[in-house]
């Protein structure tokens, strides 16, 4: 039977197996795990201090959550300590199980410790500073084109309610602001003002998402996978960039299906028996990089809809599931996940995209080479 004590720190001569930290603004809650089963808890402690503290303990494990924070306190824990980061949803069915749905900071650090022994979980992985910079360029990315289309959309509906329309495609600032001016005397000058200055915000917001692009286009130059990555058909600066951010290093995966299931482009198995039942795709993993790779498929599926893709193992490809009347969103995954693959090659092996070469197995092409 295991005891728990409330401690102001941890004993640095115990030799600690596991040591969870339930994270907050700024203080932690800590519980560890000795070699001998015993638990110690730490209240609070602030972030400073438990760096401090790692510095002193002997090599152990700690295991965190990702929430924020977390990235960079586990890459100055790696230092001298193994770190796991462990999924919230593994933390939360861990206390519903052991201490009855009680959720509570002890209870988090607790299941974190013990979740740190499990050989069977895989932790999430650590992003580098050089990852968490281009993530950080790119939500910022992303909140501004998110308050530009908010801008045009209520901008568009404001001006309907006065008989002025503008197609769903359309977004010449210039003439939207011309159409104002001719329609003056009907909405008066204080309106036709308003409307302009929400025209110039978005005019300074493009200007703004320009800038931040070229910034992403020169944090793409500092990786040399970039040059192989945009070379892919339909992806772009967005998606390489998206890509790059993520993935991390590629010998982490054991082959293209795991590349492919870590962006949630395979489907959820349901077996039992000796029923086989595979469900929708589970769509786990990064959304904007999923998202990236289902347009890169809408890009292929067009472009051979138009006959303007190359003839290759990719189109024939494509032609055989749109023969075998495959569903068109199934058929989007499908593609999205083969794209997935390719993209996993290319990283693993360094060379650069070959529209004659996707989609053609390595076995297949190793017999092509020797002939």
């Amino acid at each position: 039977m295991t005891k728990k004590h409330t401690q102001n720190s941890l004993d640095t001569s115990i030799q600690w197996k596991a040591i969870g930290v339930d994270l907050a603004k700024y203080d932690n809650t800590v519980v560890a795990i000795s070699e001998d089963g015993e638990i110690q808890h730490i209240e609070r402690i602030s972030t400073d201090d438990l760096l401090k503290l790692s510095t002193e303990l002997q090599p152990t494990t700690f295991a965190i959550e990702p929430c924020n924070g977390a990235n960079l306190l586990s890459l100055a824990l790696q230092k001298n300590h193994e770190v796991k980061t462990i999924s919230g949803v593994a933390v939360k069915n861990w206390v519903k199980v052991h201490c009855a749905g009680q959720k509570t900071d002890r209870n988090d650090a607790m299941a974190l410790a013990f979740l740190a022994m499990d050989t069977m979980l895989k932790p999430i992985r650590t992003k580098s500073l050089a990852q968490m910079k281009m993530l950080s360029i790119f939500a910022a990315r992303k909140q501004l084109v998110s308050c530009r289309t908010s801008i045009l959309v209520s901008l568009k509906g404001m001006a309907q309610a006065w008989g002025i329309l503008f197609s769903a495609k359309k977004r010449n600032l210039n003439q939207m602001k011309e159409r104002f001016n001719e329609q003056k005397e009907l909405l008066t000058e204080p309106i036709v003002n308003a409307f302009e200055k929400m025209i110039e915000m978005v005019r300074k917001l493009d200007e703004q998402i320009c800038d931040l692009e070229k910034v992403m286009v020169e944090q793409l130059k500092d990786d040399p996978r970039s040059e192989r990555i945009t070379k892919v058909l339909g992806l772009g600066l967005i998606g390489t960039h998206r890509l790059l951010s993520t993935c991390g290093n590629v010998d982490d995966f054991k082959g293209p299906k795991s590349f492919a299931a870590y962006y949630g482009l395979v489907p959820n198995n349901r077996s039992t028996g000796h029923n086989y039942r595979v469900g929708k795709c589970s769509c786990h993993g990064d959304v904007e990089m999923r998202c990236s790779l289902f347009q890169s498929a809408a890009v292929l599926y067009i472009l051979n809809a138009k006959h303007r893709l190359t003839n290759c193992a990719l189109k024939n490809w494509i032609d055989k599931k749109m023969a075998q009347k495959m569903v068109w969103g199934k058929l989007m995954v499908a593609l999205a996940a083969k794209l997935a693959r390719i993209l996993w090659a290319l990283l693993k092996y360094g060379e650069d995209f070959d529209i004659n070469k996707a989609g053609v197995s390595r076995s297949l092409l190793a017999q092509q080479q020797t002939k």
